[in-house]
């Protein structure tokens, strides 16, 4: 299964999107001093090998447009 974020099909809703958030919170170890923009601009692989890569950047972009989609 490739859980590359993509702007169509399964992107932002149900099962995939809640299965990728908590393969993220997993995986990603966070406290207040993460450097969110080093990670997003070395484009961090958080998923289970390179192959099946989800990268923090398209993560990270998902969300916005989740919460834009919201407004």
């Amino acid at each position: 299964m490739n859980y590359k974020l993509e702007m169509n099909g399964d992107y932002g809703h149900g099962v995939f999107h809640v299965k990728i958030q908590k393969m993220f919170k997993a995986r990603m170890k966070y406290d207040r001093k993460t450097d969110w923009l080093k990670l997003y601009f070395e484009q961090y692989n958080f998923g289970e090998s390179q192959a099946k890569h989800l990268l923090i950047t398209q993560f990270v972009n998902a969300l916005i447009i989740q919460k834009v989609k919201k407004e």
